[in-house]
């Protein structure tokens, strides 16, 4: 569910003490200078929603499969290397994806 917010009441409160407000567009995940961006997590997700996922984060991604006794099958179950690891963009994660 998302909240609404009145921008201008949000500004109002922060406004700096010179009164100047800027406001910037958010272009979702950007990676921080200096550091490489960190491999998101899509367990739960489908192969397809991990991959959209895994690309808009500036990776590529390969399945493969593992028996799960708790995973449905075709349920994400994990990546390799493992969620929220920094890794060079373009990276190849094998996502790993539940036979049940």
């Amino acid at each position: 569910m998302h909240q609404q917010l009145d921008l201008c009441a949000v500004a109002a409160d922060h406004r700096p003490a010179d009164g100047d407000v800027g406001l910037h567009r958010h272009r979702g995940l950007q990676p921080v200078p200096g550091r490489a961006p960190a491999d998101p997590s899509v367990a739960g997700d489908t192969y397809a929603q991990a991959q959209t996922a895994l690309t808009a984060a500036g990776f590529q991604s390969t399945e493969s499969y593992r028996t799960s006794g708790t995973v449905p099958i075709n349920v994400v179950i994990g990546t390799n290397p493992a969620a929220g690891t920094s890794l060079p963009p373009g990276s190849t994660i094998s996502v790993i994806v539940s036979l049940g």
